[in-house]
């Protein structure tokens, strides 16, 4: 099955658009989540800042 949606997708333009965009959205989401989860959690973490002296 992968390799016959492979298949299509090396053929169809249209297909590869919205496979990407359901990949970025699916990256987007799960960036989200980890940061809700973090923040439910109490596990807000502060970056280290560097001064310039």
């Amino acid at each position: 099955m992968a390799a016959a949606q492979a298949e299509h997708l090396a053929r169809c333009a249209s297909c590869r658009e919205i496979d990407a965009e359901i990949e970025a959205r699916a990256a987007e989401n799960g960036a989200s989540i980890a940061r809700r989860d973090r923040i439910q959690l109490g596990l807000r973490l502060t970056g280290t800042r560097a001064v310039a002296r």
